[in-house]
């Protein structure tokens, strides 16, 4: 699809509704599901101008309903401490402004960690990766509000997932009928853990990846310092928070210890049975599916417990059929 980025005379317009300062400069970039402005104001002050024209959302209530659960999940996040997120400060759906509904928050200092990780020792990566668990643990321990709006009510199950895709591979020609019944055999074995995980019900990030986790520098150190994109957010299972972070973070990453060390910073909690469940929804998905994954399920003559998926110390490598850039 054609995305045309908003002239000057349609962001002036925007910053003149909203702010009291005019627009000094912008820079406007075409994301993957959004297009977004960053917009400099003659007071100094930043904000972004995030604006739903991308190829992920196409109807206008999906839209409307994208931008309110973010919107809620801002504000979820504002009761963590030292973490920066976004301020939502207006949103605008009639598109008189601009041909899109947009939201305007507040700009969020930092450097996506993707940018940054690679760069670092194994040591200060392993650290990193402790900080991000002990980070993902504050958003799962927020207090659940009484008041949810429905448009953050749409995770699913993990079993559904965990059932539902592998029919969908087998559909497609993808997976065997023998790799399957095997598989059915496993999450069989493991269905008390699973429906343990269905009802162990928190706030999620939802879109939780090295592009949407930002860093900063104090006194030298690399540390976590802000998260953006929160248009997945929602309330559902743990285990569904692990999916963008294995699917466009660690599945890519050749570092010892990367799933040791955000456990170890998650704390006590999750173990390691409940990560493998969460990694095959993750790894199994037919949009992203993990092809080494996949002919290692097909190959071998699986036992009916978690033991052969030996992802914590030889994790497996991938095929991606696909991948979706980062910051939204």
């Amino acid at each position: 699809m054609t995305r045309k980025s908003p002239n000057k005379a349609q962001l002036r317009a925007v910053i003149s509704k909203h702010f009291s300062s005019r627009l000094r400069d912008a820079r406007v970039v075409h994301h993957h599901c959004n297009t977004h402005a960053y917009v400099t104001l003659n007071d100094e002050s930043q904000v972004v101008i995030r604006i739903c024209d991308g190829p992920w959302w196409t109807e206008k209530p999906d839209k409307i309903a994208k931008f309110k659960r973010e919107r809620f999940a801002w504000d979820m996040f504002q009761q963590i401490d030292d973490i920066m997120t976004p301020q939502v400060i207006a949103i605008e759906t009639d598109e008189a402004l601009l041909p899109y509904p947009f939201l305007i928050m507040t700009h969020v200092p930092g450097r996506p960690m993707w940018e940054v990780f690679s760069t670092l020792p194994q040591g200060e990566q392993i650290r990193l990766l402790e900080e991000l668990g002990a980070a993902v643990r504050s958003i799962h321990a927020l207090p659940m509000p009484e008041v949810i709006p429905d448009e953050a009510r749409d995770w699913g199950r993990l079993s559904d997932h965990l059932r539902g895709n592998p029919q969908v591979l087998a559909s497609r020609g993808l997976m065997t009928s023998g790799a399957h019944d095997r598989l059915e055999r496993i999450l069989s074995a493991c269905s008390q853990r699973l429906a343990a995980m269905d009802e162990d019900i928190v706030f999620l990030h939802g879109d939780l990846h090295f592009g949407n986790i930002l860093l900063e520098q104090d006194n030298g150190r690399w540390r976590i310092s802000g998260l953006v994109d929160a248009e997945l957010a929602g309330i559902g299972p743990r285990g569904r928070e692990l999916t963008a972070l294995e699917q466009f973070s660690f599945r890519d990453l050749r570092v010892a210890g990367i799933r040791e060390a955000f456990l170890r910073g998650y704390g006590d909690g999750y173990g390691r049975d409940d990560y493998k469940l969460a990694y095959l929804v993750s790894e199994l998905d037919p949009d992203f599916l993990n092809m080494e994954l996949l002919r290692l399920i097909e190959s071998t003559d699986l036992q009916e417990g978690l033991d052969w998926l030996d992802i914590f110390t030889h994790p497996p490598s991938n095929e991606p059929d696909s991948a979706r850039p980062s910051n939204g």
